[in-house]
């Protein structure tokens, strides 16, 4: 009899935790399904799940209020980059790095042993995709041009982009961050990097809280974020997964749930956000005890239901919102410091310029007017041949007389010759 008990009581506790499961799962597709909807309506356009469901994948296009659907080639069979309720190809970039092949081979042997659905836009290629995990994040691949940047902006409405990608990503796909980076500025989008290995899972741990932070500044500050990767599959979806559970407070299976409905390929590695919630709770047994006496008060007060377990998980939960928000706190004033810093720079700059521009317009006046007074003189050159005094001119005049008077004499004398005379005839203007 107390056998049979024992194995009803498993059933029973076996499908509560069934139903349970079944719940989260329910309420994570309503809210990704909820999330998309409002971005599809705010865009006008369809919610994908909708498209798969119209019959589209048979369709090469379709038009639809200016959304085109273009399939992609992914090992032999026809898919499409979903994109936060877009539906929209980019072309394929040309050449594969034998680093870029290893990696894809890497996430599609990781996407099969974790079941999770293989990447959707290409084996070994790569394009630019992107799906909203809610109305202000997106998790998407990385920009590897100047101009994918414009997309972002253009299409998705993003102002802010955090780069999870490390050094060797850039080096592996040929990246020019630098021009990345230039083209986010001209177009007013903050760009923060938190440099993070791919597939190293230790250092995966150690940056998570970092790039928590950094998204979660961003939120704060009422940007709309693009978070990438590489490929939008590890670093980029556990960094979500670690924002939606460390700051907002959801639990670990519905915020995975929630990123996984909304991006099919996300593969995050739930052993490195447990790592970090483990070192984020190391040590701080008394403000966890105190913070679940609180909330067992709190919970009689208010006659909710509850017990030791859940009140503790409650405090934990609590706690490391805490933690995040004192971390907020912190990178709010330095980031206030730093824009405060950058416009007393622009500040400090627009004299300089002008002056700057002062100086260089007084001395093209200063060049102009010495053209023009070369000008003057070298035209007063070609009159006078040379500049001269009083003196030198009244010689000159002389010499010209002489000249003149010598020129008459001559004529005389050849005249006088001519007539057989001994003498010449003087000349009125021989000088006496």
């Amino acid at each position: 009899m107390a056998s049979s008990s024992a194995f009803l009581s498993r059933k029973l506790s076996s499908l509560s935790n069934f139903a349970q499961a079944g719940a989260i799962r329910a309420n994570a597709e309503a809210g990704c399904s909820s999330v998309q909807s409002r971005v599809s309506m705010r865009c006008g356009m369809r919610h994908p799940a909708a498209a798969r469901l119209s019959g589209l994948v048979g369709s090469n296009n379709f038009n639809n209020d200016s959304v085109q659907t273009t399939d992609l080639v992914s090992s032999g069979t026809a898919r499409r980059s979903l994109r936060g309720g877009r539906v929209k190809a980019t072309e394929e970039t040309e050449g594969v790095t034998e680093a870029e092949k290893a990696g894809w081979e890497k996430r599609m042997e990781e996407s099969k042993e974790a079941g999770t659905e293989t990447p959707a836009f290409g084996e070994w290629k790569w394009t630019l995709n992107w799906n909203f995990i809610t109305p202000d994040i997106a998790i998407g691949s990385c920009p590897r041009s100047a101009s994918d940047v414009d997309r972002i902006v253009d299409e998705g409405g993003f102002n802010a982009i955090i780069n999870l990608q490390s050094d060797l990503c850039f080096d592996a796909l040929e990246i020019p961050i630098d021009a990345i980076r230039s083209r986010a500025i001209e177009r007013g989008v903050l760009l923060r990097r938190v440099p993070v290995r791919d597939f190293d899972h230790n250092d995966q741990a150690l940056m998570l809280p970092e790039a928590v932070r950094a998204l979660n500044l961003l939120v704060e500050r009422g940007k709309k974020v693009y978070v990438h990767c590489t490929a939008g599959i590890n670093r980029a979806s556990l960094t979500v997964v670690g924002y939606l559970t460390f700051v907002q407070g959801m639990s670990l299976e519905e915020a995975t749930m929630v990123v996984k409905n909304c991006r099919p390929v996300a593969h995050p590695y739930i052993d490195c956000w447990q790592v970090v919630r483990h070192r984020l709770l190391e040590g701080r047994e008394e403000q966890l005890t105190g913070m679940s006496r609180q909330i067992y008060d709190d919970r009689c007060v208010v006659g909710a239901h509850g017990n030791m377990k859940s009140d503790w998980t409650n405090a934990q939960i609590r706690l490391i919102a805490d933690t995040f928000r004192r971390y907020l706190e912190v990178d709010t004033l330095a980031y206030e410091l730093e824009r405060d810093i950058m416009a007393r720079s622009l500040a400090d700059q627009e004299p300089a310029t002008a002056a700057e521009e002062a100086s260089t317009s007084g001395e093209i006046g200063a060049e102009k007017n010495g053209a023009e007074n070369g000008a003057a003189h070298a035209d007063a050159w070609d009159e006078e041949e040379a500049p001269e005094d009083a003196d030198a001119l009244e010689c000159n005049v002389i010499t010209r007389e002489c000249v003149k008077a010598d020129a008459s004499e001559v004529d005389e004398w050849e005249s006088s010759l001519s007539r057989g005379e001994d003498q010449p005839v003087e000349s009125a203007g021989a000088v006496k």
